[in-house]
């Protein structure tokens, strides 16, 4: 073989070795319409996943609702874990799932009130319960999910994104030594013990309250409040099915309220009828006295007709009304002092997503306790048939 014949043959070996180590790192071509690989399950299938692990749940006493929350399947045998100030005060609890099931015998578990979340169990053999999963900064910005039962608008489902992995200690009013996720998925009263779950359908935080807008919205790391359901039981409440007696029709966010206590005794009566000047003071950084103020002038001409008068210094006063925000819930409160004495003559509460709205359904209180103490009940006609 000749020089020139073999250098020809090697260039066409070279040749064909250089294309087909090329051929070998180049990616197939994509087909015009095959869609990428979803890295995500699709925002209608986490409802479908998640939903029938969110629950219902109904808390009072003698048949009447004095709040309503949600609650997450964490457990087959029927756990769930709520916010604790949901059931806090209650005799009677009612849980209903999606699929229309309703339990009220409810075995109380463990508790940790300083995060505010309890462990709860009904009394069923199987339920569909939640994936649970850790967070932490690595995640921040990753797109969030909340199932919750807002304003009675029951299985409601919201996306946002996970802004923060923070210490309670640096949000207002939720206590000190323990984690929050803060999210921007919009919630609403009623979703205290929704699921905050990724982009998988699987829980990562127990929704417990907000701050003043919808993207200052927190919830407890689920991770690390599984442990409750492992405590045994410590109170069995049952007679649950008797709150869905009376049931109302959703009111207007500043008009829903807890049972307020008023004044009822006969000497707390005449003490609030004799008041003339009032002060408002506040022991939350969520409230100002002046958002209390401005409500109440809404009531200027029944306060005249009493002659009530608010006052800015509070040795004048006869009266002390106290506003209040429990931790990390949407109850906003108030209580009526005598400020000689010292004795509460009237308390109740709102439930509302800010102390702005919270402030003209505190101001309505405010006055039927006014108005029951300066004004004699009217005789209700009696029907006739």
């Amino acid at each position: 073989m000749s020089a020139s014949h073999c250098s020809k043959v090697c260039s066409v070996i070279v040749v064909l070795f250089v294309t087909g180590v090329v051929s070998a790192q180049t990616p197939p071509p994509v087909k015009p319409n095959e869609p990428p690989a979803p890295t995500f399950v699709a925002s209608i299938k986490i409802v479908k996943l998640v939903s029938p692990s969110v629950v219902l749940i109904k808390a009072g006493s003698e048949g009447n609702v004095s709040a309503q929350g949600t609650g997450i399947v964490i457990r087959e045998d029927g756990v769930i874990l709520t916010a604790y100030h949901v059931i806090k005060d209650a005799k009677q609890i009612q849980v209903a799932t999606k699929d229309g099931e309703t339990y009220d015998r409810v075995e109380v578990l463990g508790v940790d009130e300083r995060r505010d979340v309890v462990a709860i169990r009904v009394q069923v053999k199987s339920m569909q319960s939640i994936a649970v999963r850790s967070v932490s900064d690595e995640q921040i910005g990753e797109r969030v999910f909340a199932v919750s039962n807002p304003l009675g608008m029951n299985w409601t489902f919201s996306d946002g994104l996970l802004s923060g992995v923070r210490l309670a200690d640096d949000v207002p009013g939720a206590g000190k030594g323990y984690k929050l996720l803060q999210f921007t998925a919009p919630v609403s009263p009623g979703s205290s013990g929704g699921v905050l779950v990724d982009g998988e359908g699987r829980g990562i935080g127990l929704i417990v309250g907000g701050l003043n807008g919808q993207n200052l919205n927190f919830a407890v790391p689920l991770s690390v409040v599984t442990g409750l359901a492992d405590q045994p039981g410590k109170q069995l409440m049952t007679g649950g099915l008797s709150l869905s007696q009376g049931k109302k029709e959703p009111e207007k966010i500043e008009d829903r309220t807890g049972k307020a206590s008023a004044a009822v005794s006969s000497t707390r009566v005449e003490r609030v009828r004799e008041a003339r000047l009032i002060y408002i003071v506040r022991k939350t950084s969520l409230c100002k006295p002046v958002m209390l103020q401005n409500a109440l002038m809404k009531h200027s001409a029944q306060l005249d007709e009493w002659n009530v008068k608010l006052v800015d210094e509070e040795r004048l006063a006869d009266l002390i009304i106290e506003i209040d925000n429990m931790t990390l819930t949407f109850y906003y409160t108030y209580s009526i002092r005598d400020r000689r004495a010292g004795v509460i003559l009237g308390a109740g509460r709102v439930t509302a997503w800010d102390c702005n709205l919270a402030a003209p359904g505190l101001a309505k209180k405010i006055v039927e306790n006014l108005r029951a103490a300066n004004e004699p009940p009217k005789l209700k006609k009696q029907e006739t048939k």
